[in-house]
């Protein structure tokens, strides 16, 4: 994993153009290096809406990122129909955990069809929200085992 491009809701410490000219070099220098020592995939931990820089990243080597932020504005449903090859971490929206296993599962039916596509792991950003009640993250934890392993084509007793 690279670390770290800050970016805010829909606002960026940088540009395409100075991430090309900054940015571009260091990681065509680093990611043959990391690909001629084994490397398979190569992640940049980012924050925010980092989606305008995509180009930049997956033209310079880059073949993922984490965590995919939706309550920074981040639709992992749309990014992936944008960047269908790109590889993701996160995008489950942690403040859904809040409203109980219903809201759980509406999320995760949401992110369904870019699960099954594959080269994404759902998941949330860094932690659970501060006040997520005990009894429901376990019910989201217990869904991701459910839904992961359906979308796998494996059968699930109850």
């Amino acid at each position: 994993m690279v670390r770290k491009v800050e970016a805010w809701n829909h606002l960026f410490c940088i540009s395409p153009d100075t991430f090309d000219e900054f940015l571009r070099p260091c990681y065509e220098e680093i990611i043959p290096f990391l690909r001629e020592r084994g490397v398979q995939n190569v992640f940049v931990d980012t924050d925010g809406d980092f989606t305008k820089l995509i180009p930049n990243f997956t033209s310079s080597g880059v073949d993922g990122f984490l965590p995919v932020d939706v309550n920074a504005g981040v639709d992992i449903v749309d990014v992936r129909r944008r960047f269908p090859e790109v590889k993701f971490i996160g995008g489950f929206n942690k403040l859904e955990i809040l409203k109980g296993p219903e809201a759980i599962d509406r999320e995760f039916n949401r992110l369904r069809p870019v699960i099954l596509q594959g080269g994404y792991l759902c998941g949330i950003n860094h932690q659970a929200a501060p006040g997520t009640p005990y009894e429901y993250y376990q019910s989201y934890i217990k869904r991701l085992g459910e839904v992961m392993a359906e979308c796998r084509g494996e059968h699930i007793i109850k």
